[in-house]
């Protein structure tokens, strides 16, 4: 049996031979930077750039008003599944009037006593696409709301990312005629390159005296939070890019020497 010295010298002559071996099929310059740019990718640190991006329907239409991140794109807010079959209305009656309230518009839909469904609650619905080369992180939600006695005491925001399956918020909403805003965060959702997402901002909990095709339940000034995350190389990592120059220049010297002679 090997003592622990002879096995760890062991372990440096694999490790050198390892390295000779790279150097000799890749050649030292090669070699050099692919070690460099692993470093270099070790040592890079996400960044942030961040913007709220807000729908406060004071066009009179379901498109945000506010969309910040360049190519982040937001498409407009739609109303489904509204409670006697009839579209959804964006219009100032019931204007909001909570702190910090943009007033006059606000989009609205009619809410029954039916159990929750997946399928068939009423919901408002909006999709997000990550058009930017870096990565789409959401995690905070923000909206007011507003019900009569009739409409929602319920509200969740759910997502495509598992079939809206399950609430990635889930708030309770007093149903007395008056605005409330109301502050939410959830676990972050990582947005790739070109991908998608679409969000419901399900509303339900009625009451059975609804009036069909009503408008009970509003809601306005709803605010994503979304942060694009990049990496840019440290102070340390463009030392490690000075020295992997280096490092190539003298590799060519060394190959030249030895053609020379």
């Amino acid at each position: 049996m090997k003592t622990l010295e002879e096995l760890e010298r062991s372990t440096d002559q694999i490790i050198s031979i390892g390295f000779g071996v790279a150097f000799q099929t890749l050649g030292g310059c090669v070699m050099v930077r692919c070690l460099i740019g692993f470093v270099v990718f070790l040592l890079n640190d996400p960044v942030s750039s961040a913007g709220i991006v807000l729908f406060d329907f004071s066009l009179g239409t379901g498109a945000p008003v506010s969309n910040p991140v360049s190519g982040v794109v937001f498409g407009n807010m739609g109303v489904f599944n509204t409670f006697g079959g009839g579209s959804g209305v964006i219009n100032n009656t019931s204007a909001s009037n909570f702190s910090g309230a943009s007033g006059s518009f606000n989009i609205g839909n009619a809410v029954n006593n039916a159990t929750f469904s997946i399928t068939a609650s009423p919901y408002f619905s909006v999709t997000a696409t990550n058009s930017t080369s870096a990565v789409l992180m959401l995690n905070d939600f923000d909206f007011g709301a507003r019900s009569t006695p009739t409409g929602a005491t319920s509200i969740a925001l759910r997502s495509s990312f598992d079939s809206f399956a399950s609430d990635l918020v889930l708030v309770s909403n007093n149903a007395n005629s008056s605005w409330a805003f109301l502050d939410q965060t959830f676990a972050p959702i990582m947005l790739g390159s070109g991908a998608t997402v679409d969000f419901r901002i399900y509303t339900f909990g009625g009451a059975s005296n609804a009036v069909s095709n009503l408008i009970n339940t509003r809601l306005d000034d709803i605010r994503f939070d979304v942060s694009t995350l990049t990496a840019v190389p440290e102070p340390s990592s463009v030392l490690l890019l000075g020295l992997a120059s280096v490092s190539v220049g003298i590799g060519r010297r060394w190959r030249q020497k030895r053609i020379a002679v």
